[in-house]
């Protein structure tokens, strides 16, 4: 998977320990792009490629372990970042039904495709848990902006 040996006997819903990173370029038109470690490297830098990773995969561990006692499996998720003020910034949605996989840890099944749980789904639950208004926040920052080579993990 995007040039990282993944181990044998893997199936659907297998867990990877550790999480493996995949970094993608953010393009203006079309498709994000896959990209390797390395060409992310050559992209941005060494030490931001590392502390993207080392970022990426932290949030990743600490929302896994929570979604786990919630009874949810965290497949995956993208995490885009930015610059603001010249410090490396989390920006965008995070581990929302839209930029992540979320699987019912109840359903999955060895050697099973696992159904993901789609945000029209979780929106649809909202009124069952106690929810009775959603109002959307908007954020704005003159600061963050998108280069044509900006990096989404």
């Amino acid at each position: 998977m995007c040039g990282i040996a993944l181990p044998a006997g893997l199936h659907d819903g297998s867990r990877l320990d550790p999480p493996i990173f995949t970094p993608a370029t953010k393009e203006d038109a079309g498709h994000d792009e896959n990209i390797s470690f390395e060409r992310m490297w050559d992209l941005v830098g060494r030490e931001t490629a590392e502390a993207l990773r080392q970022r990426s995969i932290a949030i990743y561990e600490e929302a896994r372990a929570h979604a786990w006692t919630r009874g949810l499996v965290l497949a995956d998720t993208k995490f885009e970042f930015g610059r603001v003020d010249g410090a490396l910034t989390l920006i965008d949605e995070v581990l929302s039904p839209d930029s992540s996989r979320y699987w019912d840890r109840a359903s999955t099944r060895r050697a099973a495709c696992c159904p993901s749980i789609s945000s029209t789904c979780a929106t649809g639950s909202i009124p069952r848990v106690g929810i009775t208004s959603l109002r959307p926040r908007r954020f704005r920052t003159r600061s963050c902006a998108r280069p044509r080579s900006g990096i989404t993990t």
